[in-house]
């Protein structure tokens, strides 16, 4: 579990968030998730969105204030009542073009934008806005060094290993991978597990 959570760890470093502050996930999937979990022993609440009613659930038992199907529900109203203004962190852990888009616009002034996403589509963004707003706007992509911090948040249980879905001993590793595509909708993280000899 060290790897997601030193990834959210340095998402979390990067949004710049304090105590009472409000934030924005882009998709529940394993990162966001982990995000989320961070963000809410800092005192953050947290609207997360994803298209996937599933995953939404997965991010309402992870402990998320608010929940947002995109393709459901219009995500600027439902942030608009959240936050009344827009929040102080969108974290895209997402990464498509259209959400960094949506993120620029659901950010409030002064806010922060962490994108941990790929995609080489370019995205449609007035800078204008980026300057009214004076957003700041952060690339992460790596842990950046932070399994110690890590490791303390598991000893003093600010994240727990909730997110592992299943444990297989390493001679199962090709059913391993089958049950995670076949579960892929809620499942969110798979341990392989190699024993000593």
């Amino acid at each position: 579990m060290g790897e997601p959570f030193s990834i959210a760890a340095n998402i979390v470093a990067k949004a710049n968030v304090k105590s009472g502050d409000k934030a924005v996930i882009f998709g529940a999937g394993t990162i966001g998730v982990a995000v989320l979990q961070v963000l809410k022993k800092q005192g953050i609440k947290v609207l997360v969105t994803d298209i996937a009613d599933v995953k939404l659930k997965i991010a309402e038992n992870f402990g998320a204030d608010a929940v947002v199907n995109s393709t459901k529900q219009n995500l600027e109203e439902e942030v608009e009542k959240f936050s009344e203004g827009g929040v102080e962190a969108v974290i895209d852990a997402v990464g498509m073009h259209f959400t960094f888009a949506q993120a620029v616009k659901l950010a409030a002034p002064c806010g922060t934008i962490v994108e941990i996403g790929f995609d080489d589509t370019p995205a449609e963004i007035p800078a204008g806005l980026i300057t009214r707003k004076e957003l700041t706007i952060a690339g992460s992509r790596m842990n950046c060094h932070r399994f110690e911090t890590v490791s303390k948040w598991l000893e003093d249980g600010t994240i727990t290993d909730k997110m592992i879905s299943a444990v297989y001993p390493l001679d199962e590793i090709q059913t391993a991978f089958e049950d995670m595509l076949a579960r892929s909708d809620h499942w969110l993280k798979v341990i392989i597990r190699i024993d000593e000899r």
